[in-house]
């Protein structure tokens, strides 16, 4: 749960695209694999990582202690309202959307809920699936740091 509510703080304090960023690093990063979840052994790659990526590491860790309990609960509140008990699950304009496992498949969801479509729309994604799982190691192509190998 550490390293959720560091993500969070991450979002918070640097926004999304820091935060993909950050993932991206993390997720390829295969000593913070051979750690098997042990902070000790974590913790320490973490700060190389967001220290590449000029987070601040006393800034997200006053964010954790202060924050990110908080939002953690906002999230959890709003998954559950809209019926989420698990990841992934996709929501397209508070719906929940069944969907492929590959970029092509997620963008098509999210165009065809619009009246008209931006330009982006006419754009072909990967196909490549991701299987289940998190890390470089779970498609079949390079990881976005989303845990999967489907690039959007």
């Amino acid at each position: 749960k550490i390293e959720t509510l560091r993500q969070i703080c991450i979002e918070k304090n640097y926004g999304k695209d820091k935060l993909w960023t950050y993932l991206k690093d993390f997720n390829e990063n295969t000593q913070v694999s051979a750690c098997n979840g042990a902070d000790a052994c974590v913790n320490p790659i973490v700060e190389k990582i967001m220290t590449s990526k000029g987070i601040d590491k006393t800034k997200i860790n006053n964010c954790m202690k202060t924050d990110a309990e908080v939002i953690y609960k906002q999230q959890n509140d709003r998954a559950s309202e809209l019926g989420i008990g698990g990841s992934p699950t996709f929501v397209v304009n508070g719906v929940q959307v069944n969907v492929g496992r590959n970029a092509e498949a997620i963008k098509k969801a999210i165009c065809d809920s619009f009246n008209t479509a931006p330009s982006e729309c006419s754009k072909t994604l990967s196909t490549a699936s991701a299987s289940a799982g998190f890390g470089p190691s779970t498609g079949t192509a390079a990881s976005s740091g989303a845990g999967s190998a489907a690039q959007c």
